[in-house]
């Protein structure tokens, strides 16, 4: 298996090149309504509101988008979400020409994507294992995590230079483009859809009707649910290092905004490299030997932070650490996939995104305090300590050691 046999599958390959193009364009997006939020306004409080409005309507809707990608054409779904994404994200540039823009406007546009982002990611993750045969499910899987890495890289690199040339508002242009190509890619794609009415009887409300069969169907499965407790713990305890990278590089490196870019895009770049070795070879191990390696590879770099003061060493730690979240994130997806049957693996897939994202800015918000309280080395150790608990716990379970 590796990934030239991905291209034998026209539809993925479409739907893989769409993606990559549409990531480099939010990675850019995001950079620029960060930029936008700070000339608008100067203030960073501002620039946290923008980050909640953008998580907000994913945890409100992320589940009811799951049951429209087991009840609708996931196809259309997509469709639809792209144009409606690229409109809303092209009235930035719009307004900024016509001398418009006014700081309201940024949060809008953060929900109203948000609220779309909301709907199309159940569908596409329901709609990979449609586009490819078994055997390659995990390669499949792998390509896309790893495209959004590489998308984050070059998006970063471009980000700055298209803010410096064309202005933040304009360099969102690219985004919106994005989204209608990546639309136009979709709408050439042939999505297979196993639709099947619920199996509830009772007389709730429909969608909530399917949402509780879908919760159910993770309870009565031992390894979803024990897939779900991990991710919502991991997703927990990773969320400060986001908060913890830029202090690291300013108050203990002393390397400013210049070692904050070189961390962050080290991190991705072990994303990046973790998943296209994941995608060529991982198919040889067994899923709870990655997690159990995966989870040491992710929390013991973390932890090894503690004894350095210079940028080289933390920039190599994060490439580890980064490359092992591909080494565990892949198998573990590429497990809950295959246990789960296609006409519920909408519901499934974003029960699980929305307690991932809800764990998120809990973690962000009780990780701020304790760097505040311990010192953001501190809090390293104590991050590489709860994964590292965590990943060998799960990994030597009776559950995953099946797999």
């Amino acid at each position: 298996m590796g990934f030239k046999e991905l291209f034998k599958f026209r539809g993925f390959t479409l739907l893989w090149s769409g993606q990559i193009i549409t990531r480099i364009g939010d990675a850019i997006e995001t950079l620029a309504l960060m930029w936008i939020a700070l000339e608008l306004t100067g203030s960073a409080l501002f620039m946290g509101t923008v980050g909640i409005c953008s998580v907000i309507p994913n945890l409100l809707l992320m589940a009811i988008g799951g049951v429209c990608a087991d009840r609708w054409s996931r196809k259309r779904i997509m469709v639809a979400c792209d144009i409606a994404r690229g409109f809303i994200i092209m009235s930035i540039p719009i307004l900024y020409n016509m001398g418009a823009l006014q700081p309201y406007h940024i949060l809008i546009v953060a929900f109203c994507v948000s609220i779309f982002e909301s709907f199309f990611t159940p569908a596409i993750d329901a709609t990979i294992p449609n586009l490819v045969d078994e055997k390659n499910l995990m390669t499949a899987i792998s390509a896309r995590r790893m495209s959004s890495s590489f998308a984050n890289v070059i998006g970063m690199g471009l980000g700055g230079s298209l803010i410096y040339l064309v202005s933040a508002p304009n360099a969102v242009v690219i985004d919106g483009l994005s989204f209608f190509v990546s639309a136009i890619m979709i709408m050439a794609i042939h999505v297979p859809f196993s639709k099947r009415a619920p199996t509830t009887t009772n007389k709730d409300p429909a969608i909530w009707s399917d949402l509780k069969e879908g919760l159910q169907f993770v309870r009565n499965q031992d390894v979803l649910w024990m897939i779900l407790i991990m991710m919502i713990v991991v997703n927990l305890v990773f969320a400060p290092v986001g908060i913890a990278i830029p202090i690291l590089s300013e108050r203990v490196l002393g390397t400013g905004e210049l070692g904050y870019s070189l961390l962050m895009m080290s991190l991705a770049i072990g994303m990046l490299t973790g998943g296209f070795v994941m995608g060529q070879w991982g198919s040889r191990f067994r899923k709870h030997s990655t997690l159990l390696y995966g989870g040491m590879g992710i929390s013991l770099p973390l932890g090894f932070i503690l004894l350095f003061n210079t940028l080289a060493p933390c920039i190599i730690m994060l490439f580890v650490s980064g490359f092992s979240m591909s080494v565990v994130n892949v198998p573990i997806n590429t497990l809950m996939q295959e246990v789960t049957p296609d006409h519920i693996r909408g519901r499934v897939n974003s029960i699980a995104g929305t307690f991932c994202i809800a764990a998120m800015p809990l973690g962000m918000g009780f990780g701020g305090a304790l760097i505040d309280w311990l010192g953001v080395k501190l809090v390293f150790l104590l991050i590489s300590i709860t994964v590292l608990i965590t990943g060998c716990s799960f990994a030597c379970t009776k559950t995953l050691r099946r797999y």
